[in-house]
């Protein structure tokens, strides 16, 4: 009976202690997504600023960060035919990103980060506007998050997998030293 409390307890302790490493495991990744968004923006900002933006440079990021990108200047858009997402898909996505950065910013004023779903997938995106040799800039970045979300999927099993072990190898350990504590010397 002594074993089974000690074993309760300490699997109660390991428990805690897991899931609050793997809640902080978890929001270091979600937050190195979005410096990693925000840094991408920042390069476009630049290639804005020295007024090298081609389309098949653009095409060429989106393809290397697995970007969806939306860029209009002075509510024109730049309308390049991107390469990560193309097709009825990559306009129907790009409706529902503007349609959720209306319900979340409906002034359009400054940056917005916000996570969405689209067709199952989950989606991180930012939406800003700035101003660039006097012209204004709509910048929508979207982020394909399927693989940071495998990521967090299999931290998650090998957790979960440290917390059944750690119990396991708890219990036989607890059992072999109290049989050995209560014999006889």
């Amino acid at each position: 009976k002594l074993v089974l409390i000690c074993l309760l307890c300490t699997t109660t302790l390991i428990t805690l202690i897991t899931l609050v490493a793997l809640n902080v495991s978890t929001n270091q990744i979600n937050l190195n997504n979005e410096i990693s968004l925000e840094k991408h923006l920042f390069t476009i900002s630049e290639h804005l600023q020295t007024g090298i933006l081609s389309h098949s440079w653009l095409a060429q990021f989106e393809t290397n960060n697995h970007l969806i990108m939306d860029i209009s200047s002075n509510d024109v858009s730049l309308d390049f035919p991107g390469s990560y997402l193309a097709g009825e898909l990559r306009r129907d996505l790009l409706e529902h990103v503007y349609n959720h950065t209306k319900s979340y910013n409906p002034s359009g004023s400054g940056e917005l980060i916000f996570n969405t779903h689209f067709h199952n997938v989950h989606y991180l995106c930012l939406s800003t506007s700035m101003t660039c040799g006097g012209s204004r800039y709509r910048i929508k970045l979207i982020q394909d998050m399927t693989l940071p979300d495998k990521q967090i999927f299999h931290l998650k099993v090998i957790f979960i997998s440290l917390i059944i072990l750690g119990t396991i190898v708890l219990g036989i350990f607890s059992f072999w030293f109290v049989s050995k504590a209560i014999k006889p010397i």
